[in-house]
């Protein structure tokens, strides 16, 4: 199934960000490299501003859920691209 590149809206972003910030503490921690991943990610995101470390505060304060944030992900594109940046978290 090829998925259509669309513009992701900066919603869309930070929903990515967030589950790669869930990704990363999936298993009860996080270290310096997954940290490093999902600065890079934020950094390929260079169009916008996202703020990294509200989306940590809304994570970890318990205020967004994964589905949740996986709610706020819309286009085929975004839903994709959460998983595969998630991934690329875990294999940090």
């Amino acid at each position: 199934m090829a998925i259509q590149p669309q513009t992701l809206s900066e919603q869309e972003h930070k929903a990515i960000i967030c589950v790669c910030i869930l990704a990363a503490f999936a298993d009860g921690a996080q270290d310096e490299v997954e940290r490093a991943q999902i600065e890079r990610i934020v950094q390929g995101f260079s169009d916008e501003h996202i703020d990294l470390a509200s989306a940590y505060q809304e994570v970890l304060g318990g205020k967004l859920s994964l589905a949740e944030v996986a709610a706020q992900l819309q286009a085929p594109s975004a839903k994709a691209l959460a998983y595969e940046m998630a991934v690329c978290v875990c294999h940090a």
